[in-house]
Formats: structure tokens, C-alpha cells, sequence
């Protein structure tokens, strides 16, 4: 099963929200080219956005 695919707790998402929040919008990511904001903006989408849904059960980019 995808990691993508198994819910994070509400514990480990306001964790995270702490983290990018105090680490500032341009910080670098472990993904090449992307920034903190970058990183926030896409997990909000992918988990806001129906649209989005078929792309994880594919496996396809977001």
C-alpha cells in the first residue's frame, strides 16, 4: 500500500504544521527544488482537492 494512502494522524499533521511554520516559507525540502511552502501547499491540496484522489490511488504526481 502507498505510504500516500495511509492516514496521518491529527497529532503528526499539527506537527509538521509547526515545523514549516517555524522554518519560514523558503526553506529547502528533501524534495529537489521544492520549498517549505511548496511542501505545505501540495499536502493541503492533496488532501482538500476530489480531483486529486485518482492520482494517489494511480500513483501519479499530485
Amino acid at each position: 500500500m502507498p505510504t500516500s494512502a495511509v492516514p496521518v494522524s491529527r497529532s503528526e499533521r499539527a506537527a509538521l504544521a509547526d515545523l514549516l511554520e517555524q522554518l519560514g516559507p523558503d526553506q529547502p525540502t528533501c524534495c529537489e527544488g521544492w520549498t517549505t511552502q511548496d511542501m505545505a501547499t501540495h499536502l493541503v491540496l492533496r488532501d482538500r482537492r476530489p480531483d486529486a484522489m485518482p492520482g494517489l490511488a494511480l500513483g501519479g504526481p499530485v
